[in-house]
């Protein structure tokens, strides 16, 4: 939420807050009266935008969804340069051999052409996008590099860069 409202030219160091383990318990603070915003995932939301508990304010994709989010804004729509990716991903242990890894590359990427996983990913809003070891760890550090920049402009990791650096 911080990086588009940041972008808006909302002074986000007045924001407060509240961190949760999954979009599911700020759904449930949110709908409870406990929270004025959310951000969360699409399958979290449905249930509650369908039932009319919630009002989606902005959605981060490049284009508007279809289905019961159709109606929903992208924050570009509303003058905000924004789009954030979000994927699913599956770890394996650092030390994991090549011949580990290519098994389990290839047994996913199998899993990811099955008619299940594309009504899943359909079902859920979401692009299908397979992305191997390589490319998926590019993403993480670019995402990471960003997430720690905005949190430590919130005040949140403050000092998370020197933390981060000495670990290395």
């Amino acid at each position: 939420m911080a990086q588009p409202l940041k972008q808006a030219g909302v002074d986000i160091k007045g924001l407060r807050i509240v961190p949760y383990k999954s979009s599911v318990e700020s759904m449930t603070a949110l709908v409870g009266g406990h929270l004025d915003v959310v951000s969360a995932t699409t399958p979290n939301l449905l249930p509650y935008l369908q039932s009319g508990r919630v009002r989606v304010l902005a959605i981060a994709a490049e284009q508007r969804l279809g289905g019961a989010f159709a109606q929903s804004p992208t924050w570009k729509e509303q003058g905000i340069d924004y789009v954030s990716d979000s994927f699913q991903g599956v770890m394996t242990v650092p030390g994991a051999s090549p011949a580990q890894t290519a098994y389990w590359v290839d047994a996913l990427r199998k899993v990811s052409e099955t008619r299940e996983w594309k009504d899943f990913v359909a079902l859920n809003q979401w692009e299908p996008w397979f992305q191997g070891p390589q490319a998926t760890q590019q993403l993480l550090q670019a995402q990471l590099k960003t997430n720690q920049a905005l949190l430590g402009e919130l005040g949140l990791l403050p000092d998370a860069p020197q933390k981060l650096a000495k670990s290395r």
